[in-house]
């Protein structure tokens, strides 16, 4: 029978270049790993192709729980940011890139309330019929 092993997270960003440098620094250490993306809300998906960055992403390093000493040594020497929980802006969009992100939710909101509106407005009027 196979054992299981627990993983911990270890280091966790909204850059995917700093998620590479602290897995390229494990590696060359000899410290199992593997990332994981992170959506806003809690979803975790397998490191994707092209992956990209947006509102809400963020990037996980996992080690297994007895290599979580030696893991934090390494990546304590690294230029990255050390912030335990990075926050839906954490892949540092320039002022006018917010605003095209806030911009592009609005719309895709008020499309759906009026996608849901008319849809009510149908079966209301089939209703009454």
């Amino acid at each position: 029978m196979s054992e299981h092993r627990e993983d911990v997270v270890i280091f966790r960003t909204g850059l995917l270049h700093e998620a590479d440098l602290v897995a390229g620094a494990l590696e060359g250490q000899g410290i199992p790993y593997y990332r994981r993306m992170e959506a806003l809300g809690g979803p975790e998906f397998a490191m994707p192709y092209a992956p990209s960055n947006g509102p809400g992403t963020s990037w996980a390093v996992h080690v297994p729980r007895q290599a979580v000493a030696e893991a934090r040594e390494v990546i304590r020497a690294l230029p990255v940011t050390h912030q335990v929980a990075p926050g839906p802006w954490a892949f540092r969009p320039t002022a006018g890139a917010k605003v095209l992100w806030r911009v592009y939710a609005i719309i895709v909101l008020v499309g759906l309330a009026v996608a849901y509106s008319s849809n009510v407005v149908a079966v209301v009027r089939a209703l009454f019929k």
